[in-house]
């Protein structure tokens, strides 16, 4: 798996229930905490807890906005207004904002 570190990447794998797809499959085959278990398991760590506190509209709607791409006005209703949709992206954002990214770069180089 592939880690990318955009907010809108974590936020969309974490939505579209990727990493715990990771994780089921890295816990069956019993395979050692690495930096991407790590970086994983903190972002869930860090979003279960607020995403728990969501109706279930507000979920089903997230759930859908990182599955299907929509902009987030084409959720705008009476049951997620809009300045609940721009609240709870903006704490999602800075939640995910100050989780430390894995150093994901390849063949580490020094040049002399």
């Amino acid at each position: 798996m592939i880690i990318e570190t955009s907010n809108e990447d974590i936020l969309a794998d974490y939505f579209t229930g990727r990493y715990i797809a990771y994780i089921d499959y890295v816990s069956s085959v019993d395979e050692p905490i690495g930096d991407k278990k790590r970086f994983i398991l903190d972002v869930m760590s860090k979003l279960d807890p607020f995403v728990d506190t969501f109706t279930s509209e507000q979920l089903a709607m997230y759930v859908d906005k990182y599955r299907t791409h929509q902009p987030f006005t084409h959720y705008y209703s009476k049951d997620v207004p809009k300045s609940t949709i721009v609240s709870l992206t903006k704490k999602l954002n800075q939640l995910v904002r100050n989780i430390p990214r894995p150093d994901t770069s390849v063949g580490k180089h020094t040049v002399v």
